[in-house]
């Protein structure tokens, strides 16, 4: 079984603080990561296209 300790309440906030800073990071981290895939998805679908698609003729004249 587990020993609980009782910490004292300095030690505690600073744990806590600590895992909240490190959860911060991997959150971002992981927008990163997201953002990144989608880029490259973005990329490899635009370069599977044919370059007329990109801008079809009169694409201007939509405004």
């Amino acid at each position: 079984m587990v020993e609980m300790r009782y910490r004292p309440l300095d030690e505690e906030r600073r744990l806590a603080e600590e895992r909240a800073r490190r959860r911060r990071e991997f959150v971002r981290r992981q927008r990163l990561g997201v953002l990144l895939i989608g880029l490259a998805v973005l990329v490899y679908r635009l370069t599977m296209v044919p370059r007329s698609w990109w801008f079809p003729a009169g694409w201007w004249r939509l405004w």
